[in-house]
């Protein structure tokens, strides 16, 4: 047994990260408050976009952390997305977010737009599937949403359209579709 330090609650070792005086609990709950902030979001977008550009084989952002802070926070509209964000008790879709005005340029503060997560996601989204169309002649698979009583809402032409239109993330409709009882977003899903 170990003391968490913040808490004070006595817990199992398995509750504590190795040689960590506070519990995970106490540490995942100071990380959301934390990135919930303005900072926060900072940070959190400035590690994003250097996690990304590794992952993608790009070039890194063209500035450090400690530039893109006074820059972000210098703009009004991140102020105005990030109240809006608070507002909505912190929906993911409406969180602030950067995106490259040009994505064949890496990340440059001359080269980025500030605008919601949701529309970041839709844009990538969008951008993926058009290259994977282009790419391997892709015909893109329909969607049928039903109710929780299986009777039909609608029916998309692809994943692309089923996201921007309803709030469920790809992994999840995907999932949805084939097992075809999966309950996403308050509906059934199923291909055509």
């Amino acid at each position: 047994m170990k003391r968490c330090t913040n808490c004070k609650a006595e817990k199992s070792v398995d509750s504590f990260n190795i040689q960590s005086l506070h519990c995970k609990l106490c540490v995942n709950t100071k990380r959301k408050i934390y990135g919930r902030t303005k900072k926060g979001i900072v940070t959190n977008i400035y590690k994003g976009q250097k996690s990304t550009s590794i992952k993608r084989g790009h070039v890194p952002p063209n500035y450090t952390l400690k530039e893109l802070r006074p820059w972000l926070l210098a703009q009004p509209k991140f102020h105005v997305l990030h109240e809006k964000w608070v507002a909505s008790n912190y929906d993911i879709w409406k969180k602030p977010s950067l995106d490259r005005l040009n994505d064949d340029l890496p990340y440059g503060l001359d080269n980025m737009t500030i605008t919601t997560w949701r529309i970041n996601f839709r844009k990538q989204t969008l951008r993926t599937t058009k290259l994977i169309k282009k790419n391997a002649g892709y015909k893109p698979k329909e969607i049928i949403q039903l109710t929780m009583d299986g009777c039909y809402v609608a029916k998309y032409p692809s994943y692309v359209e089923a996201i921007a239109c309803n709030k469920v993330f790809q992994s999840h409709l995907s999932i949805a579709c084939r097992l075809g009882n999966k309950n996403v977003g308050g509906y059934y899903w199923m291909y055509a």
